[in-house]
């Protein structure tokens, strides 16, 4: 109702302005309305603000204003009359460029069912479009803008009419939205223009062309969003993984949390506006350079006018990614960061974008942490040029503080990556920084053409001037100073902005009791006569240090606790919270700590919300380290940072304890925990964590001395464990990896012979982290004592340090489990996560038991009678669900009672059956190449919902999706098909000859399959589904191609087979992430075995690695493998009367890894 009433109205208003219209057509109105002259205020807009120029300031318009502008300015024109501009014919709406745009739009209108705000969209600009009519001095620029909208709205409509676009429909009505502001903001300088309505005439024109040509680049967000939406929720999710698996620094974007921890802000109103609307006008103009670099020196508020663009950038839909370099966050002041940064920023964004980000990231999931080179070709460059057609060419990278990156090298690399390949990508970079050397010199030799540069400290002096001036009245309001006072202080800030803030902050302190008019007079009288461009900010900070540690009411250790607090927070490596700053200053008084703060407000920020502190402004340790600038408040940056290493020893020894959240079980992983986030936030506290991840960096920034040595060869040998545990539990394994990297390079120019053991032992302690961090392991913390202790190498001392003091740990010499039994097992399955276990005998008898002790879950059941060829689990896990090539059952897990009697196949015999995974359908291979699938939750499960046909022989081997929706099936005619379960198209198509990719004839009415690769072997060899299915996976008794992986979702081929003459037996299981792939071997030479194999081997899929093996153990023929659920264990069954458990976190321990060959 709200819509259809919106709607009317505007329609009303709309009339209005074609009843004005007609009356200007009529000759004797025209000739009538040459007697007087029509006058309205002067406007001139940019992008979605709108300025009014008249009275020498701009005020912003809001939106929702707009329309209510538009209408009153349409009703005042209706009663006046206005002198036309005859010089150029008036161009007649039915024959004008955008009359073309009609069918177009009405295309895009009928998408009303799919999408209503989009076509609400199009309605809209239907209604506008009467209004314009251009003269010939602009008539090229409307046609040509005419001619790109409507063939991005003609390939819009269509893409809307193709697809489902659940995954983008949300995304597109935030964009739709947008249109809206510029169709009013049209509206309103349509309706202000009144009787003068031919553009071409009055001053709004640029402005106008511009609204249209953001309408344009908006659509083109529209049609990449619609074209790529078609993704299901599996696709989401695999996307989504891979993504995050580019570790993005997420504290990085402008608006983070950090942002408001730090105290970063916008512009006051009114304030920079040139500034902001020179970048606005370049982020639009289609020829402009591809690099904005706004620099300027310390204090003249790059950052804060950086965050504003950010901002306007972000309501006008152009915000591509954002990341803010700074020096208080880790992972925001490294810049091998900011490209996977930027790129995941920009996935998140745009779908055309993260269709071509995935596409390079199947290819290499780990490129994010890889060379700055690499990662801008594959997660930048070719990304951006493969969806270049679907996205605007206005987008904005925005890149603040360049300069405070911690890797100058990395800096220089990544300027030099940006401009050899800024001109071809489809986005522009904002640049913000202090002019370094580096930087600038890297600047400076680009074209004009490339670049473009602001110097912030010599603007005009008195634009900045005014600007700090309104800054200081609206801050100051409050006291109402006096005019002269304010135009002193802003003289005494000069192009500083942040002297303005820090005065002010000053001024107006929390503290209750202090007076901010003498304060105020404490800052005026300053003496400015210097005119070093930093000795005004130097003067102020020493002024504000002077007042705080010369109080005069503070007692004596008062005064030094200041000072202690003020070093530790600006030496500290991140915003810390006060009970942290306590415990590394040394107070150890929270209390304490926060009264010491009190007077140090105005340069530093201390959040009330989350207690966190950090320096305002880099220019403030800048300040504090230069001992010339600092004097007496100087911090020695070595001396205290040996402090503060000891202070971080301190909390590590007194805290550090085994176990130290009490998880009762190993067999859990962290995450899986009931309340682990809690239980990790009441064990480890926040000093505890930042002393865990940041002793290293203390301690290398400061000389070796004996001291430190013994310090830090007591932690290895005492504390290093339990420091480990702390690092899983709080996901930081890779920061101890390279902590403890930099301690062997800090530890290097020791003595050898006199610190043989303490350099020994760094190595191992390196070594042990970098194996434990690289394992499946790694995820349950108690594993670092049960599993990566005892499998250490006996030489190591990690291990002769720690093992003799834990008791029980275990040995490694074989299985972890072994049940034996007087008759061969056919198979074993995994249930309840891993802790039962299935076990089914060649006589079809089944065994359910605990896997810790043996005991029976359920006492031994035959189900069949008879051989049982598969076993699976409903979707509420209490029933199982046993098949065999002649009957299907369903039993009770609770007490093994039968709960559906068997029943037959609809050929009363099976060539292959398989369960799918949620324990719903059946799918029957039958002797003629047919399959069945029937659902077991249907009333009459015998009788087949579908039929499968394209086979033309014997069925040899069928597997099920993870998600249950496709089919995969080998058959004795040579070939191998995927199948949709739900509509029976055969999506896949691949027979035993023939590399080439090609179509064959289609199966179905719509279904287009595609050629997989060459099976190699005659008979059907078993196939399977990774379990993301992704691929599909074939082991064949072939000395030339043992496995065989095609690709799901192009039917690509991709062909391994393993070093030396080994043949694969078919038995084989995947890893729950698909990343590893268990098999058995036949024996190299038959005279070395049985024909079956006896052990297991491991391999990593994507890198062709032997990651665990030959597991040894079994005397017989391993006929069955399966993983367990969490990928730790692997499970064997054989004709020797056993099943044995292997713990794959033991076993990748022990081998060394060899390389797979691939297929030429």
């Amino acid at each position: 109702m709200e819509h259809e009433g919106s709607r009317k109205k505007q329609k009303k208003r709309l009339g209005d302005v074609l009843s004005l219209r007609k009356w200007l057509r009529s000759p004797e109105d025209k000739d009538e309305s040459n007697s007087e002259t029509f006058s309205s205020p002067g406007a001139s807009t940019l992008g979605g603000l709108s300025v009014v120029v008249g009275s020498g300031q701009s005020n912003n318009v809001a939106p929702s204003s707009m329309a209510k502008e538009s209408s009153q300015a349409i009703q005042s024109s209706t009663s006046s009359t206005s002198a036309l501009d005859t010089t150029a014919p008036v161009q007649e709406v039915a024959n004008s460029p955008w009359s073309t745009l009609e069918k177009a739009l009405q295309a895009l209108s009928i998408t009303r069912h799919i999408c209503p705000s989009l076509a609400s969209v199009a309605d809209d600009l239907r209604l506008y479009l009467p209004m314009v009519e251009t003269t010939r001095k602009i008539e090229q620029d409307y046609k040509n803008i005419t001619a790109e909208l409507k063939s991005v709205l003609e390939l819009t409509a269509k893409d809307m009419n193709d697809v489902s676009f659940e995954e983008s429909s949300e995304a597109i009505s935030v964009i739709s939205q947008a249109i809206k502001k510029e169709i009013e903001a049209i509206g309103v300088h349509q309706s202000r223009r009144g009787a003068q309505r031919v553009l071409g005439s009055g001053g709004d024109d640029e402005d106008v062309i511009r609204r249209y040509r953001r309408i344009e680049q908006l659509f083109h967000q529209i049609h990449g969003e619609a074209s790529l939406s078609t993704w299901n929720t599996a696709n989401k999710q695999h996307t989504n993984s891979l993504i995050e698996g580019l570790n993005p620094a997420k504290q990085a974007r402008f608006d983070s949390s950090l942002s408001t921890e730090i105290g970063r802000r916008t512009c006051t109103e009114n304030t920079r506006t040139k500034i902001l609307q020179s970048s606005l006008v370049w982020s639009e103009e289609p020829n402009s350079a591809k690099v904005y670099w706004m620099n300027g020196m310390a204090g003249t508020a790059k950052t804060t006018i950086a965050c504003s663009l950010c901002v306007e950038l972000q309501a006008r839909k152009q915000l591509a990614a954002s990341f803010f370099c700074t020096r208080t966050s880790p992972e925001c002041r490294e810049a091998k960061r900011i490209v996977p940064t930027i790129a995941y920023q920009f996935a998140r964004r745009s779908t055309p974008f993260r269709s071509a980000l995935c596409k390079a990231l199947e290819e290499d999931p780990d490129i994010g942490v890889g060379h700055i080179s690499s990662q801008f070709e594959l997660l930048l460059r070719r990304p951006l040029i493969k969806a270049r057609d679907r996205l605007p060419n206005n987008l904005v990278i925005v890149i603040d503080a360049l300069d405070e990156c911690i890797d100058p090298r990395v800096v220089e690399d990544f300027l030099s990556l940006l401009f050899r390949s800024a001109m071809d990508l489809p986005v522009r970079f904002y640049v913000t920084s202090r002019p370094e050397p580096a930087i600038r010199d890297r600047m400076m030799v680009e074209s004009e053409r490339s670049r473009l540069i602001l110097y912030l400290h010599e603007i005009e002096h008195s634009l900045v001037k005014a600007d700090i001036e309104l800054y200081l009245r609206e801050e100051l309001a409050f006291m109402s100073p006096a005019d002269a006072d304010v135009k002193k202080l802003a003289v005494h800030a000069g192009n500083l902005f942040i002297y303005a803030a820090t005065a002010v902050r000053y001024i107006c302190p929390r503290k209750k009791g202090a007076n901010s008019r003498t304060r105020f007079s404490v800052i005026l009288a300053i003496n400015m006569e210097s005119k070093q461009k930093l000795s005004g900010i130097d003067d102020l900070y020493t002024a504000i240090l002077s007042a705080a540690v010369d109080d005069q009411a503070l007692e004596p250790y008062e005064n030094e606790s200041i000072l202690d607090a003020l070093w530790a927070v600006v030496c500290a490596c991140e915003p810390i919270r006060i009970s942290t700053l306590a415990a590394l200053s040394g107070l150890d008084d929270v209390e304490r700590v926060q009264i010491a703060l009190q007077p140090l407000r105005s340069v530093l920020h201390v959040s009330d919300h989350s207690e966190l502190v950090t320096t305002l402004h880099t220019s403030f340790p800048d300040y504090m380290f230069d001992k010339k600038r600092s004097g007496r408040f100087h911090c020695e940056k070595v001396s205290y940072g040996r402090f503060l290493a000891e202070r971080c020893f301190i909390i590590l020894k007194r805290q550090l304890r085994f176990n130290i959240c009490a998880i009762k079980s190993s067999y859990t992983h962290n995450d899986e925990i009931s309340g682990i986030e809690e239980i990790i936030h009441k064990n480890v506290s926040e000093d505890l964590f930042y002393a865990s991840r940041f002793w290293i960096d203390h301690l290398t920034q400061t000389e070796i001395t004996d001291d430190l040595i013994t310090i830090v060869q007591n932690f290895l040998s005492q504390k290093l464990l339990f420091w480990m545990e702390v690092l899983s539990l709080k996901k930081c394994l890779n920061t101890g990896i390279a902590g403890m990297t930099r301690l062997n390079t800090w530890l290097a120019p020791l003595e050898l012979v006199k610190n043989q053991h303490l350099l020994k032992l760094a190595s191992d302690a390196s070594k042990f982290i970098a194996s434990y961090a690289s394992s499946p392991a790694s995820g349950y913390a108690p594993h670092v004592y049960i599993s990566a202790l005892p499998l250490n190498p006996p030489s190591s001392y990690i291990r002769s340090y720690y093992l003799p003091r834990f008791n029980g740990l275990p040995k490694v010499s074989g299985p972890l489990t072994t049940w034996k039994s007087t008759f061969p097992f056919s198979f074993a399955v995994f249930l309840r996560g891993g802790d039962l276990i299935a076990l089914v005998g060649e006589n079809g008898l089944v065994n359910v038991q605990n896997i810790y002790n043996g005991k029976h879950f359920v006492a031994p059941f035959n189900p069949h009678n008879g051989p049982i060829k598969h076993l699976g689990v409903s979707k509420n896990g209490t029933q199982l669900i046993f098949i065999s090539h002649r009957a299907v059952a369903i039993w009770s897990m609770q007490d093994g009672s039968l709960i559906v009697r068997p029943f037959m196949p609809r050929d009363g015999v099976s060539a292959a059956i398989e369960l799918s995974p949620d324990g719903v359908h059946i799918a029957s291979g039958s002797f003629d190449g047919r399959i069945d699938i029937s659902n077991l939750e249907d009333p009459d499960p015998i009788l087949p919902v579908r039929t499968l046909m394209g086979h033309t022989s014997t069925i040899g081997s069928i597997d099920f999706s993870s998600d249950g929706a496709r089919v995969v099936s080998a058959s004795s005619d040579k070939t191998i098909r995927m199948w949709d379960v739900y509509t029976g198209n055969t999506i896949l198509f691949g027979t035993i000859w023939g590399e080439q990719l090609s179509p064959p004839p289609p199966i179905k009415e719509g279904s287009v399959p595609m050629i997989l690769g060459p099976q190699s072997d005659e008979r059907p060899a078993p196939v399977k589904f990774s379990r993301d299915g992704s691929h599909i996976i074939s082991v064949n008794r072939s000395f030339s191609d043992s496995i065989r992986i095609w690709n799901t979702s192009d039917g690509s081929f991709t062909g391994r087979r393993f070093p030396g003459e080994k043949e694969y037996k078919w038995t084989f299981a995947l890893s729950p992430g698909g990343e590893y792939i268990a098999v058995v071997p036949f024996p190299e030479s038959k005279s070395q075995g049985p024909d079956y194999s006896t052990v297991v081997e491991v391999w990593n899929m994507h890198t062709g690695i032997l990651v665990a093996g030959p597991l040894k153990g079994h005397t017989g023929r391993i006929k069955h493998l399966g993983f367990s659920d969490d990928g730790t264990r692997i499970i064997s069954a054989s004709y020797d009367g056993t099943v044995r458990v292997w713990d794959t976190h033991d076993r990748v321990t022990q081998i060394q890894p060899k390389k797979l060959e691939k297929d030429a």
